[in-house]
């Protein structure tokens, strides 16, 4: 279009009166855009009646505003420089245990539940700004911009919690290390997590009993399930986090009723637990490790520590 043709064409605009839906200002700034640039933006209907709240809401949750590329590392890098600055202050330098082991405990960035259980707190959203958003939906953008969208029935919870019906996902952590989330889903009859890698979008499923614990070096992710409501798909599992997905590399199913707990990671080849075991002895609690060598891991059964 020529100059010409672009002024006759903005002339037109001039004075035309707003409308909410039919003259509104995306499709002022879309016909501008289609009619002097070549482009077509996206269609964008309005509810009938005008509504501030339905315009700030779309704004926020809407997937172009998430598409900022460099919001994600962004939020990576701050989140590993504060872990960095906090253990620092505690005392701990790089390249000592005691760093090791703070930073590992500090290398996810988890979300806490909202009032309601139903969703994560807003301020998470805000935190993970360029990762992640919610429109009712959640929204996950992925390094390839590629939208990854968790749709739960809240309201068919908040009716009957126990019902079918009734499916929930919520952003619960971010693991920078690993340039993943964590997404847990809450079902009635079952639930789980699913770890999300931002680069590919593969995902793994994990027991949402407990969340998983990375190694002080981020190489392995342990995951124990406790839940008495369903049957267990394991006790204890480690995942390694050099592929993507996530490769499992020891996945243990109790014969007995045993609930595991992580005591601590040392390094990123041995885990110690505490399991609380109940047998025809009686219940008691029993120390394990889990070791890697060469050939993989092992778990080992330790003393028993006092019964209970």
């Amino acid at each position: 279009m020529g100059r010409g043709d672009r002024a006759a064409f903005l002339s037109l605009l001039i004075g035309e009166p707003w409308a909410w839906a039919q003259h509104n200002c995306w499709q002022f700034a879309a016909a501008v855009q289609r009619e002097l640039f070549g482009r077509e933006p996206p269609h964008v209907g309005v509810p009938t009646g005008f509504s501030r709240c339905w315009v700030i809401e779309e704004f926020a949750g809407h997937a172009a505003r998430a598409a900022a590329p460099d919001c994600a590392s962004q939020a990576c890098a701050e989140i590993a420089a504060k872990d960095d600055q906090d253990c620092r202050s505690y005392g701990a330098q790089p390249g000592t245990d005691a760093y090791v082991q703070c930073r590992a405990t500090r290398a996810s960035a988890v979300c806490e539940a909202d009032q309601s259980a139903l969703a994560e707190d807003p301020s998470c959203l805000k935190r993970f700004q360029g990762i992640a958003s919610r429109k009712g939906d959640l929204l996950l953008l992925l390094e390839n911009r590629q939208i990854k969208t968790y749709r739960s029935d809240r309201e068919a919870c908040r009716r009957d919690p126990n019902g079918e019906r009734c499916v929930v996902f919520r952003l619960d952590a971010l693991y920078p290390s690993q340039n993943s989330l964590l997404i847990e889903g809450i079902l009635a009859t079952a639930g789980h997590y699913e770890f999300i890698s931002r680069k590919t979008g593969s995902i793994v499923q994990m027991s949402n009993a407990t969340r998983p614990v990375q190694s002080p070096n981020g190489r392995y992710l342990v995951s124990i399930d406790r839940s008495d409501e369903c049957s267990r798909p394991y006790d204890a599992s480690i995942w390694s986090t050099d592929s993507d997905p996530p490769t499992q590399q020891l996945k243990y199913t109790a014969k007995r009723y045993e609930n595991w707990n992580i005591f601590t990671w040392v390094g990123d080849e041995l885990i110690n637990f505490k399991v609380i075991v109940s047998d025809h002895d009686g219940s008691f609690e029993q120390e394990a490790q889990a070791t890697r060598s060469a050939e993989g891991w092992k778990l080992v059964w330790g003393k028993r520590t006092q019964p209970r």
